[in-house]
């Protein structure tokens, strides 16, 4: 293992079954919201296969919660 390989933090990717499960949206939600460059973006695994990184969704999560 490289010194890079050992610092690096590894990317988490999750599907957008497991998106659409956290969030508790339509799947056409989700792809408004990708599509309007106000989400996690996505990642390409293959043709027709899309995943989140999840860091990053959490991240957006947690930009949207209200402060009360």
């Amino acid at each position: 293992m490289t010194e890079v390989e050992s610092i690096a933090p590894k990317r988490v990717l999750i599907t957008l079954g497991e998106v659409i499960k956290r969030l508790g949206v339509s799947r056409t939600t989700v792809w408004r919201l990708v599509k309007s460059g106000d989400f996690a973006p996505e990642y390409r695994v293959s043709a027709g296969k899309s995943h989140f990184d999840e860091a990053e969704l959490n991240a957006w999560i947690d930009s949207r919660r209200v402060s009360l």
